[in-house]
């Protein structure tokens, strides 16, 4: 099933912190969360593997890491990393993650096609997801000129993640329609997110498949002096070649003088905000979708397909009581748990 020029974008550079005082309080020490293995026998990033590799070969999956992370990824993901790992000097926001991971591809296939999927999802069940992403893929394929997003059907007036408003079915592909994108809106206000909840908008997973020249094309209009930055990385991974982007110590030196100079960015603030009117939106409505930035969040969703987290119940405590009442039409998630 893999397709040739689809590589992937695996983005786990994230430290975890909202869920630091849980992690502390239940494994002694912090680890970020796309370590942990929260419930199951997985860690949140092999889930993530698990769901690209049916579409993608292992070669072409390049994952970001932060600095110090390649401590978990034995343990993490069962002695076996797919493709190569690049590790960030310092923190430098979701723009930079994105864009460093797109200039390395870039360097070896300047034509490739990208699936850009965070680490710290939790999604089930995890064959549909397969089938958005690779409807995702193909849509990238067809409309070149777009970036192609998985959007979540909001279940309450969330705060904490993006949203997206969608229009008119502009594509169908493999049995699924993506919309035309009218507006985002990063982080809103409560009152905000509730007409937005109210008005049908979907929550923005910052899932996305673009041809990877077209992501870095608007990257260079919205943010220029990341990518002019970021365009040497891209050379100079060229002339290395694999074995030379993959050193540790070229990775250290390059990234480390790049990250110096440049400031933070929210990608989704920075660039999608301002491109709505080149995104394509597959609603992903017949699945249950969750960031896992809040204990709540993991008790919510996992008590929505009768699993308990790994963790003792009354460590996420000290957050506000989940909603644990199943959504309309929940029926549906009950089938092929991949926890």
């Amino acid at each position: 099933m893999a397709v040739g020029k689809l590589w992937a974008l695996v983005l786990a550079g994230g430290e975890g912190e909202r869920l630091s005082t849980l992690t502390v309080r239940w494994l002694g020490r912090h680890r970020p969360k796309q370590y942990c293995t929260f419930v199951g026998s997985r860690s949140m990033l092999q889930h993530t593997y698990d769901r690209v590799l049916p579409i993608v070969a292992a070669e072409h999956v390049v994952t970001l890491v932060g600095k110090g992370h390649r401590f978990y990824l034995h343990e993490a993901c069962r002695g076996s990393v797919p493709g190569t790992v690049i590790e960030q000097p310092i923190p430098r926001g979701t723009a930079a993650g994105v864009l460093t991971g797109l200039a390395v591809i870039l360097s070896q296939d300047p034509e490739a096609a990208v699936l850009v999927v965070p680490s710290d999802h939790f999604m089930h069940p995890e064959t549909r997801f397969i089938r958005y992403a690779a409807a995702a893929a193909a849509a990238a394929t067809l409309r070149p000129d777009r970036l192609v997003l998985l959007a979540a059907a909001s279940r309450h007036p969330e705060t904490e993640f993006g949203w997206l408003e969608t229009g008119p079915i502009a594509l169908s592909v493999l049995q699924r329609s993506a919309c035309e994108v009218y507006r985002f809106l990063e982080k809103p206000h409560r009152t905000e997110a509730e007409r937005f909840h109210r008005l049908g908008w979907h929550w923005n997973t910052m899932i996305m498949a673009a041809r990877g020249r077209t992501l870095w094309s608007l990257a260079e209009q919205h943010l220029p002096e990341l990518t002019a930055e970021l365009s040497r990385v891209r050379e100079l991974c060229r002339r290395a070649g694999p074995a030379g982007y993959r050193n540790r110590r070229f990775q250290s030196q390059v990234l480390g003088d790049v990250y110096s100079r440049v400031r933070s960015e929210d990608f989704s603030r920075a660039l999608l905000e301002a491109s709505a009117g080149v995104c394509l939106a597959f609603s992903m409505h017949d699945l249950l979708w969750d960031d896992w930035g809040r204990p709540r969040r993991i008790v919510e969703s996992l008590a929505r397909i009768g699993k308990r987290p790994a963790f003792p119940l009354h460590l996420a405590e000290a957050e506000p009581a989940p909603q644990l009442g199943l959504p309309p039409g929940a029926a549906g998630f009950a089938g092929g748990c991949g926890v």
